[in-house]
């Protein structure tokens, strides 16, 4: 939708106050967020720090996938790394998810300069990505609700916890 980003710039819950967004920009080959560039423009305009994620289908040429985001996305200096959240398999191998990804993601670094990050759930992470060499390195974040704690199962670190799911 079309956010009012003065509204959330002002926002606190308890003594939280939003220091950072990411915004969806793109899914799969073929569709762009109909809010994105409101967003993007407005949420810099107030000062936010921001971040454009992709949501990632395996069973999509990555290729088409990445022009179509870097078609989208362009990266400020200030803004946060291009994130890819991948949360479903459509019917692809483990390992079909596992190649796809990482050729979405390599692509995403040849273009920006910078590692994007993995966003997915908990679950999908451990079957998916946990122990896996080819996701070393890269940025993590996690959806995990309703738990105060977060541990991956392979034990790697986390740069982003994503503990709830009710905000508006």
């Amino acid at each position: 939708h079309k956010i009012d980003w003065a509204r959330v710039k002002r926002m606190e819950v308890g003594k939280v106050r939003m220091s950072f967004v990411f915004i969806k920009a793109t899914e799969g080959s073929w569709l762009k967020d109909a809010y994105y560039s409101h967003n993007w423009k407005q949420a810099r305009s107030e000062g936010l720090i921001r971040g454009a994620y992709h949501y990632f289908l395996p069973d999509i040429s990555p290729k088409d996938q990445a022009k179509h985001f870097i078609r989208t996305v362009k990266l400020s200096p200030g803004d946060l790394p291009p994130v890819v959240d991948i949360e479903e398999k459509r019917g692809m191998t483990r390992e079909q998810v596992r190649t796809h990804t990482k050729m979405f993601m390599d692509l995403l670094q040849k273009h920006y300069g910078v590692k994007p990050i993995l966003y997915t759930n908990r679950d999908f992470y451990k079957n998916h990505f946990a122990n896996e060499p080819d996701f070393e390195g890269y940025p993590r974040w996690i959806a995990h609700y309703r738990t105060n704690r977060l541990s991956l199962p392979d034990d790697s670190d986390w740069q982003f916890w994503q503990h709830n799911d009710e905000g508006r």
